[in-house]
């Protein structure tokens, strides 16, 4: 191809006289125009323009001159400055009347469309495609009509007559391709691939959406780059693949000039706040949030009340996280000049989704004044949305202590779910109000809110839900003390598994580690053993950093209760250095004081001690009263061991108090068992009788097997001390009865109080 069809062939112009070629200087200029205007470079993009125009009106060449022109007002539409776009234009269709080029005249109404589709006179710019294609078929151009029928499918696709508008794309980009015009083809291509997904078509549209943002990366475009990581993390986000969703999101945004202020930056900053959290990614969610917020307040419409017409319509819907629309306006924003005008209705989208991360980063107080001002600004909708942003405002009362107020909210957003017939938001709400109860200690309440809850996601067949409720459920009646119960409920839970989409993997894992935790203390080894491994396989293959480290925390624990000690060492200390790379101090709490657990089994009470006292420093600051007292428990166990029996009263104490205040039956028990444990120390085994006979009563009717073997245990050396022989080997053998059930260590043990206690009535 010479360098002149080379010229013209920028915008797949076909030119059947031949012109000299252009200088070496004039084809430099257009090639950086080019990679400037991909580049979003658009002011050196019309600077190396402007000169190469100068060298065309040198040259006298009308041809070059005009493709040179409909290149800038590409540009200019892009920055917004549709008269100078639209004076340029008119000048470019009068020269090509005049001269009769239809071929020139074919390209300019096409970007006389652009001009009116950017401007949101949406049936204007069909005018002008239309135009457009009948003048290039008389031209038997193929590539200008290969741009008009795309455009117009543009259009068509903005009527959502999606079925239309594959018809005419499908055959502009065959055109196209035809004509080597690879300008416009990642833009076609990206549409065909929305309009697809639009018709149903959903895996095909994916793949157009994914070979459309490969051309662009290609020509790095980073428009189209742009625009198709955002496209395919809004499929993403409609499907519940958040992990894929935040990727394309954290692209798209990576591909925004860190200061742009636009309608699209900031829905897209939401979105990924969103996404953020439905990853574990509470860091990440509040960054994304700030930057929207921060954005939207440095270019606040000045009446927040008015909803002004955009020039891109889609830009008002997009603003909404559920199910965004698949297509989009053709034109980009830049940086916001002090013209440019942002869509008031962002302000409760921005406000709520800035609350709602500070709120799961545990700033409840700071998330308040932002969670209201999204529900003032929508006060008169009871959409989805308010609803949302009203559970969060009752969870964020709740983490500041106001549980009245809290209550208030959780009931006000179940009431106008209720009246406004948003089933799934009544029981989202209902779910929630459910977690907020057994957080308080309220089992009976919590249960009561998410059975409600149950009934509605089960005949709306949210499986998803269901499988995680009846888990929250089961946590809770097993926090309880129903131990058979909440086995019920885990079962329930599993159950529900075989229901759920295949990529549905986050859920999977979740009730698989959580029935993994309850099956050890069944006995089930293999069962635990297997949904440990296939919970941690999943958090791995979702690159869940934070699932993982909690999942091998747990399997750790497992090892060690089955007597695996080393390995259980092992994968503690792998899950610390996960917990730690990220910052989760309660796991990494939690596998510190399973480390001094796994060194006391050693006898390595020196250094267990030192675990059990990191354990307790790193809770500092942390309200978790439920593991400070299992670690109080702990380390007061391994004082006993040292022989340290007055340091190990007061944790003991402090940790009883803790379990029957906050009705913690695991907690009372272990800190009974410890009481009991230090009044043999001292050899005043009587005083250890009342608190055995609760602690084994409690376990008993809670169905905590480990616990009442580890109570029982203590028991029969008590009976034993007390020259009660009979007794305690009773006891015993149930003890290791269950030991023996349980596969844990202890069933093997010859216990030194029954050859003494045989001794001494010998």
């Amino acid at each position: 191809m010479n360098l002149f069809r080379q010229l013209s062939s920028w915008l797949g112009m076909d030119n059947t006289t031949i012109s000299p070629p252009p200088t070496d200087r004039l084809r430099d200029l257009l090639d950086l125009a080019r990679r400037a205007k991909r580049a979003e470079d658009y002011t050196t993009a019309i600077q190396h323009l402007d000169e190469a125009l100068d060298i065309a009106l040198e040259r006298r060449d009308a041809t070059a001159r005009a493709v040179i022109i409909l290149q800038k007002t590409e540009l200019l539409i892009l920055q917004r400055q549709w008269e100078q776009a639209e004076m340029l234009l008119n000048e470019v269709r009068r020269d090509a009347r005049a001269s009769g080029d239809k071929t020139q005249l074919a390209y300019t109404l096409n970007a006389m469309g652009l001009l009116w589709q950017a401007r949101g006179e949406w049936s204007r710019a069909r005018q002008y495609y239309e135009e457009a294609f009948k003048v290039a078929e008389e031209a038997d151009s193929i590539g200008a009509q290969g741009r008009a029928q795309g455009n117009l499918g543009a259009t068509y696709l903005h009527e959502n007559n999606a079925s239309y508008a594959v018809r005419l794309l499908t055959d502009a980009v065959m055109q196209l391709n035809m004509t080597d015009d690879i300008e416009m083809s990642s833009y076609f291509v990206g549409l065909l691939g929305q309009s697809k997904i639009e018709n149903g078509d959903e895996q095909e549209g994916q793949q157009y959406l994914i070979r459309a943002l490969r051309l662009a990366e290609r020509m790095g475009y980073r428009m189209y780059e742009r625009r198709w990581s955002v496209a395919l993390g809004n499929l993403a986000f409609e499907r519940g693949e958040n992990r894929a969703a935040h990727n394309y999101y954290q692209r798209a945004i990576g591909l925004f000039a860190p200061d742009m202020i636009s309608n699209e930056h900031i829905t897209v900053l939401c979105r990924a706040s969103r996404v953020s959290l439905n990853v574990g990614l509470v860091d990440d969610a509040l960054q994304f949030a700030d930057k929207a917020w921060q954005l939207f307040q440095s270019n606040r419409p000045a009446d927040i009340a008015d909803v002004i017409q955009l020039g891109q319509p889609e830009d008002v819907a997009n603003a909404m996280l559920e199910n965004p629309p698949a297509k989009e306006s053709s034109n980009s924003t830049t940086k916001a000049s002090s013209a440019t005008k942002l869509d008031p209705t962002l302000e409760a989208l921005v406000e709520g989704t800035l609350g709602i991360a500070l709120q799961a980063n545990g700033r409840s107080a700071e998330a308040l004044p932002h969670l209201e001002a999204a529900v003032r600004i929508e006060n008169k909708t009871h959409d989805a949305h308010h609803i949302d942003i009203t559970r969060e405002i009752a969870a964020a009362y709740a983490g500041a202590g106001n549980h009245e107020r809290a209550l208030e909210m959780f009931q006000q957003a179940i009431e106008r779910a209720a009246a406004s017939g948003l089933a799934l938001e009544q029981a989202h709400a209902l779910r929630d109000m459910g977690e907020f109860y057994a957080k308080i200690g309220a089992t009976q309440d919590a249960i009561r809110a998410w059975t409600d809850a149950l009934s509605i996601y089960k005949v709306e067949k949210v499986n998803t839900q269901i499988a995680r409720v009846y888990c929250d459920m089961a946590n809770t009646r097993k926090f309880a003390g129903q131990g058979q119960r909440a086995m019920k409920d885990y079962e329930q839970a599993l159950m529900a598994l075989n229901a759920l989409d295949d990529d549905d993997l986050p859920t999977r894992g979740v009730v698989l580690s959580n029935a993994a935790v309850a099956y050890v203390d069944q006995g089930d080894v293999e069962s635990a053993r297997a949904f440990f491994r296939e919970a941690i396989i999943i958090a791995e293959r979702l690159g869940d950093r934070a699932a993982e480290a909690t999942r091998r925390g747990n399997y750790g624990w497992f090892l060690l209760a089955i007597g695996h000690t080393q390995e259980a060492i092992t994968t503690l200390k792998h899950a610390l250095e996960i917990s730690r790379s990220i910052n989760l101090t309660l796991s990494m709490a939690v596998q510190t004081d399973n480390l001094g657990l796994a060194h006391d089994r050693l006898g390595n009470h020196e250094e267990a001690l030192h675990y059990h006292q990191e354990a307790l420093r790193l809770l500092e600051g942390i309200e978790h009263p439920h593991w400070k007292a299992i670690f109080q428990a702990n380390q007061g166990q391994t004082l006993l061991a040292l022989n340290r029996p007055d340091e190990a009263r007061p944790l003991f104490e402090s940790a009883l108090a803790s379990g029957r205040g906050k009705q913690d039956i695991e907690v009372t028990i272990q800190a009974l068992c410890g009481l009991a444990h230090l009044a043999m120390k001292r050899d005043a085994p009587q005083d250890a009788d009342a608190l055995l006979v609760e602690a084994i009563d409690l376990a008993r009717k809670a169905d905590m097997r480990r616990l009442l073997a580890e109570a029982l245990t203590l028991r029969s050396e008590q009976q034993a001390a007390l020259h009660h022989t009979d007794e305690a080997q009773a006891t015993w053998e149930e003890a290791q009865n269950l030991f023996r059930i349980l596969h844990a260590p202890q069933a093997d043990l010859k216990p030194q109080w029954l050859n003494h206690a045989a001794d001494r009535l010998s």
